[in-house]
């Protein structure tokens, strides 16, 4: 493939798309590998940041082997994408998973919203029930209340225990915020966990650190809600099996982060689509010069046609 044609195949998600479908995996390497000057041994093995945690290498084999299997999925996901804001951030995003380089996630970066929380996307009012899965210390909720100001309930789940003290802390000041010390999933269980109390604090199955109780979002909530955030490292596809109720009765706000599985981008919409077909979708890119913070987000048609606004 000449350097030229594709250069310009990065620029058009129907021209990349249509590559990964009729190249082969070695002429895609050799290719991306001298347009960054480097061989294609060691592109092959370039590490690829967060998108593997749980599910294989993170280097740059395994995440264009990925998109030559999936890229059906892929079409899929930039078909039902709500507007040309998503379809742009999107196609840099894929470029980058062919040639890591940081001019896509430059282009993809989102620097003038608050994550989970663009107000061209999704707007609250005073009745809002919003959850917020991977509390962390509380930082995400604080923004939400800064941003809207107010609301009807807010449910926190954080499962760290070092972080359990410090959410409640800072989110004391505010009434009405349920803070629950569990992780979500698919049903009630006992997990073990990983990490050091960061934001990267991930579930490692029946090995890790600390033993936390789960719950489903269908079981541990009564009431409708109206807004559901998840950055869950890589549990999110577990937490919204267990939400199932949720979504397709009360037909939320989900900003859900799609970036910690490789898989995640297209799989995490697909599944929202099978629960409660009907959401718009939109993607956005929260961090430079890392690959990490993609949000999907799925907003009900009502929201977009004025009401509740």
């Amino acid at each position: 493939m000449k350097q030229q044609e594709f250069r310009n195949c990065l620029t058009d998600y129907a021209a990349m798309s249509y590559m990964l479908k009729t190249c082969g995996y070695q002429e895609i390497l050799e290719t991306a590998a001298a347009l960054k000057n480097i061989s294609a041994e060691t592109l092959a093995q370039y590490p690829m940041g967060g998108y593997s945690k749980g599910m294989g290498s993170g280097a740059y084999e395994f995440v264009l082997k990925d998109l030559q299997r999936n890229v059906k999925h892929y079409d899929w996901l930039f078909l039902h994408l709500s507007d040309d804001v998503s379809q742009a951030v999107f196609t840099n995003l894929i470029a980058y998973r062919i040639v890591p380089a940081s001019v896509f996630l430059k282009a993809a970066y989102d620097d003038k919203h608050s994550q989970y929380f663009d107000t061209d996307i999704v707007s609250c009012g005073g009745q809002e029930v919003f959850v917020d899965c991977g509390g962390f210390i509380g930082d995400t909720v604080e923004e939400f209340i800064r941003l809207f100001k107010h609301y009807k309930h807010i449910y926190v789940y954080e499962p760290f225990s070092d972080n359990i003290g410090i959410c409640r802390e800072n989110l004391a000041k505010y009434g009405n915020v349920t803070v629950r010390p569990c992780g979500v999933g698919e049903r009630g269980d006992c997990l073990s966990i990983c990490g050091g109390g960061s934001s990267g604090s991930f579930m490692a199955g029946q090995h890790g650190s600390q033993e936390i109780p789960i719950v489903s979002l269908d079981e541990d909530i009564g009431e409708k809600v109206t807004f559901i955030k998840m950055d869950i490292e890589g549990s999110e596809i577990s937490a919204l099996l267990g939400a199932k109720r949720h979504i397709r009765n009360d037909f939320p706000k989900l900003a859900v982060c799609t970036y910690h599985i490789i898989s995640d981008m297209w799989e995490i919409p697909k599944l929202i689509d099978a629960i409660r077909p009907g959401y718009r979708f939109y993607i956005r890119h929260y961090h430079f010069p890392e690959n990490w913070e993609t949000v999907i987000y799925a907003v009900p048609p009502k929201q977009e046609d004025g009401e509740g606004r």
